[in-house]
């Protein structure tokens, strides 16, 4: 699945993923049904499937919490937050991200933080929480350059001049815009 996946071949991955949970839920592999429901929701979020992705990432959610499995739970939540933020339902999905940091910090999970952190500044600055997102984001960048994250280096650079430009801080905005396209 995962594979098919990269190439864009969605719709297999998804009957991959869908024989995948079959045989999970047979041997009643808990830990490997909550990451195929993840999967799952990335795919349907990929198709703007997003009440599908929600069911996905509620199951898998569910199954998370009762298997404590907390880092897969960060992800969890970081993809809940994907799909409500482009359902601009932002309130909830920052929540999610909030989620998902939390559970990315209880497991040490440092590297992914960063990501989780520049998706949460979307809901941010759409919020009009413009500090907020500058701090934020000036930890992903920090994150991301101690674990080489190039691409979200870039876009947590990027959206940090949106923030900063919001904020009439034009000069340093221009910087950070500069740095992100470079």
């Amino acid at each position: 699945a995962d594979l098919d996946l990269e190439r864009g071949n969605y719709f297999i991955a998804e009957e991959n993923l869908q024989t995948a949970l079959r045989s999970a839920d047979e041997i009643d592999d808990k830990k490997s049904k909550g990451i195929i429901h993840v999967r799952l929701a990335k795919i349907y979020l990929t198709l703007n499937k997003h009440d599908k992705a929600i069911s996905s990432v509620n199951k898998a959610l569910e199954i998370q919490r009762l298997t404590k499995d907390y880092a897969n739970l960060a992800e969890t939540y970081n993809i809940q937050g994907l799909v409500y933020t482009k359902k601009k339902q932002y309130k909830i999905a920052l929540d999610s991200y909030n989620s998902s940091r939390s559970y990315s910090e209880l497991e040490g999970l440092d590297e992914y933080i960063a990501g989780v952190l520049l998706n949460s500044s979307i809901p941010q600055i759409a919020l009009g929480q413009y500090k907020k997102a500058t701090k934020d984001l000036e930890r992903a960048i920090a994150l991301s350059k101690k674990y080489r994250k190039y691409d979200t280096e870039s876009m947590a650079l990027i959206n940090n001049a949106k923030a900063l430009y919001h904020l009439e801080n034009y000069d340093k905005a221009e910087l950070k815009a500069e740095e992100g396209l470079r």
